[in-house]
C-alpha cells in the first residue's frame, strides 16, 4: 500500500506539473492548428484544476515545488517577509561590544 502511495503521489505531481506546462505554452501555429491548440492549453487548464482538487497533500507539494522553483530562476522573491523580518531583529539584537572585546 505504501508503494501504491509513493508513485500515486508522483504520477499527480507529474501530472500537476506537466498540465501547467502545457496551459503556460504561449506558443502558437497559424492556421487551422491554432484552435486545435487553444482547446488544449484550456483542456490542460481544466485538468490542472481539477488534480489540485483529487488530493490536496499534492497540490501544497506541487505549490511548493513551484514557488521553490521561481526563487531559482529569479522570478520570485527569494526569502519571505517574515523571514527578513526575523533576520533584522536578530541583527539589531548582536551585541557587537562584546564581540570586539573577545578578540
Amino acid at each position: 500500500m505504501q508503494l501504491y502511495n509513493k508513485i500515486r503521489r508522483k504520477a499527480l505531481l507529474g501530472l500537476l506539473g506537466l498540465t501547467k506546462v502545457i496551459s503556460s505554452t504561449d506558443k502558437s501555429l497559424p492556421g487551422k492548428w491554432h484552435n486545435v491548440i487553444d482547446s488544449v492549453k484550456v483542456s490542460s487548464m481544466a485538468l490542472h484544476a481539477q488534480l489540485t482538487v483529487i488530493d490536496d497533500e499534492v497540490a501544497d507539494e506541487y505549490q511548493e515545488l513551484e514557488e521553490d522553483l521561481n526563487k531559482r530562476i529569479g522570478k520570485g522573491k527569494l526569502y519571505a517577509e517574515e523571514d527578513l523580518h526575523e533576520a533584522r531583529e536578530m541583527v539589531e539584537t548582536v551585541d557587537f561590544q562584546e564581540f570586539n572585546r573577545g578578540i
